[in-house]
C-alpha cells in the first residue's frame, strides 16, 4: 500500500505541478498581453507627440516663409523708393 500511496502522490504532485505550469503560463500571457497593450497605448502617444511638433515647426515655418516674403516686398519698395530719390536728386543736382 505504500507504494500505491507514494504513486498515487507521485501522480497527484505531477498533476499539481502541471497545473501550476498552465497557472502561471497562462499568467505569464495575460502580462504579456497587458504590457503589450502598454507599449501600443505608448507608440500612439509618441506618433501623436510627433505629429503635433510636426505642426508646430510646419506653423513655424509658413510663419517665417510669410516673414521672408514680407521683407523681400519690403526690400523691393524699399529699392524703388531709392530709385525715386535718386532720379529726384539727379534731377536737383542737373539744374
Amino acid at each position: 500500500m505504500i507504494g500505491c500511496s507514494s504513486k498515487r502522490v507521485h501522480i497527484w504532485s505531477s498533476y499539481c505541478i502541471g497545473s501550476w505550469r498552465e497557472i502561471c503560463s497562462h499568467q505569464k500571457t495575460q502580462q504579456i498581453e497587458k504590457l503589450n497593450l502598454v507599449i501600443k497605448e505608448l507608440v500612439k502617444e509618441k506618433d501623436e507627440e510627433k505629429d503635433e511638433e510636426k505642426e508646430t515647426f510646419n506653423g513655424i515655418i509658413a510663419a517665417l516663409l510669410a516673414d521672408k516674403e514680407k521683407d523681400k516686398g519690403d526690400k523691393d519698395a524699399l529699392l524703388d523708393r531709392m530709385s525715386q530719390i535718386e532720379a529726384m536728386l539727379t534731377t536737383a543736382v542737373r539744374r
